[in-house]
């Protein structure tokens, strides 16, 4: 069984979770998930990324944040996606 990732958590500290956020909360790593995501690959189960995305550069930034995601999921594992509906 691997982690379970929240990425971009902001101050919800998913129980259960590893949180991340840019910014430290109480419960929360500090994380620039710009700069890549600090585990190894196919270790992570599950990543939860709600409401992130759409504040990462679409052309720069956010196709190297969704390869890093890839790289750490295992095979198999849940990536759940939250974005804004313009």
């Amino acid at each position: 069984m691997g982690l379970w990732l929240n990425v971009g958590s902001s101050s919800l500290a998913l129980y259960g979770f590893e949180n991340l956020d840019k910014v430290a909360f109480p419960g929360v790593k500090r994380c620039d998930i710009r700069a890549g995501l600090p585990y190894s690959d196919a270790t992570i189960e599950v990543i939860v990324c709600s409401h992130t995305l759409e504040h990462l550069h679409p052309f720069h930034e956010l196709p190297f944040v969704l390869r890093e995601m890839r790289r750490v999921l295992l095979p198999g594992g849940v990536l759940r996606l939250a974005v804004p509906d313009l």
